[in-house]
């Protein structure tokens, strides 16, 4: 999600038990299976062309936009806010 968040940075998150209180555009944590690997990314939350699916895309435009079948969705949480941390040395 650079440059809106970069390494390092801490987010505050809120989980969601329900796909029905998603809010589309919104910065979501997303923890989620594809053939057997375990993801966990953040990624803004939009609608999919695909049926079933939640498109996850980045801020950053070298990174393509992804469907994701909701039934591989292990959890999801809401980022509510993120910290910078600034060390001088």
């Amino acid at each position: 999600m650079y440059p809106i968040l970069k390494s390092g940075d801490i987010i505050g998150f809120k989980e969601i038990n329900s796909f029905s209180s998603l809010i589309y555009g919104e910065m979501y944590l997303v923890s989620f299976n594809i053939d057997g690997d375990e993801y966990l990314s953040v990624k803004c939350v939009n609608r999919s062309d695909k049926e079933d699916c939640l498109k996850l895309v980045s801020y950053n435009t070298h990174h393509e936009p992804m469907d994701i079948p909701f039934a591989a969705i292990n959890a999801m949480a809401i980022v509510k806010f993120s910290v910078r941390r600034h060390m001088m040395m």
